[in-house]
C-alpha cells in the first residue's frame, strides 16, 4: 500500500506513528481543562461586582473569557487541526471534521473562534488604554471614534469568516492530491483534509489568505501602539508621583496591565 509507513516522505512516518495522536490528545485535554476550569474561574470572579473595576472594563473581561470558552470548544475540541507541511493545508480530526461537512463549512468554523476572540480583546486593550489618557490628551479618543473602530473591527473579523467559507472549496485537483501517500494516510484516520491546492498554488483559497494577512496588518500595529503607549503612560505617572503609595499603586497597575496583555 502506498500509505504504509515505509513509503511516507517528509518525516510523515513519525506523524503516523505518534505525533498526530499526541497532538490530538493534547488539544482534547487542554480544551476540556480550559473550558471547564481555566476560563470559568476568572468568569466567576468577574461576575461578582467589584468596587475597584469599572463596569465597562468588567463587561469586556467577561466577554473576552466567554469568547475564549467558545474558542476552546470550537478550535481545540470540535475541530482539532494539525499542520501537514509541506502540503498547503490542514488536517482536522474533531467531531465537526468527522461529519462529512463540505470543506467550505469547516473552514468557516476554523475562522469563527478567531473572529469571536479578537473583538473583545481589542476593545479591552483600547478601553484600558483610554483609562490612562487624560482629557485633552492627543491619545484620548472620542466616543464617535471608538464606535467607528468597534464597527470596523467587527466588520473585518466577520468578513474573515465569510472569505474562509466562500473560498475554502476543494481544489480542482483534489482527487489527484489524495493519491499522495501522506495525504492518503491521514485520510485513512477518518478526519478531514482541508487542502488549499498543490504546493505553491492555493487556487481558490488565495483571496482568503490575503484578506487574513490584511486583517493582521491592520489590527496588530493598532494594538501594539495602544499597549506600548499605555505602559509608557503608566511609567510616566509613576515617575511623576510624589507619594510612595501612589508610586506603588501605579507600578502595580503597570504589572497587571503587562501580564494581562501578555
Amino acid at each position: 500500500s502506498m500509505s504504509n509507513g515505509s513509503s511516507l516522505r517528509y518525516g510523515f512516518n513519525l506523524d503516523k506513528s505518534c505525533f498526530v495522536d499526541i497532538e490530538m490528545n493534547v488539544q482534547l485535554v487542554m480544551s476540556l481543562f480550559n473550558t471547564f476550569i481555566c476560563h470559568p474561574f476568572p468568569l466567576f470572579i468577574l461576575l461578582r461586582k467589584s468596587p475597584t473595576m469599572s463596569k465597562g472594563i468588567r463587561r469586556l473581561y467577561i466577554a473576552m473569557h466567554a469568547a475564549f470558552i467558545i474558542y476552546e470548544i470550537i478550535f481545540f475540541f470540535s475541530i482539532r487541526i494539525y499542520a501537514i507541511l509541506p502540503y498547503p493545508g490542514l488536517y482536522c480530526e474533531g467531531p465537526l471534521c468527522r461529519m462529512g461537512l463540505p470543506n467550505s463549512v469547516v473552514w468557516g468554523f476554523v475562522a469563527l473562534p478567531i473572529a469571536t476572540v479578537q473583538p473583545p480583546f481589542a476593545f479591552l486593550i483600547v478601553s484600558m488604554h483610554q483609562m490612562f489618557m487624560t482629557e485633552g490628551s492627543p491619545g484620548k479618543l472620542s466616543n464617535r471614534v471608538k464606535i467607528a473602530l468597534a464597527g470596523a473591527q467587527i466588520t473585518i473579523m466577520s468578513l474573515n469568516i465569510f472569505t474562509f467559507g466562500f473560498f475554502g472549496r476543494e481544489p480542482d485537483n483534489m482527487d489527484e492530491l489524495m493519491q499522495e501517500p501522506e495525504l492518503a494516510m491521514l485520510a485513512a484516520r477518518g478526519g478531514q483534509l482541508l487542502i488549499f491546492g498543490s504546493p505553491g498554488n492555493p487556487q481558490f483559497f488565495l483571496p482568503a489568505l490575503l484578506f487574513f494577512y490584511f486583517t493582521l496588518a491592520v489590527n496588530f500595529p493598532i494594538l501594539c501602539v495602544c499597549i506600548l503607549h499605555s505602559m509608557y503612560s503608566l511609567k510616566k505617572i509613576s515617575m511623576a508621583a510624589k507619594s510612595t503609595q501612589t508610586q506603588m499603586l501605579t507600578n502595580k497597575m503597570f504589572e497587571v496591565f503587562f501580564w494581562q496583555v501578555s
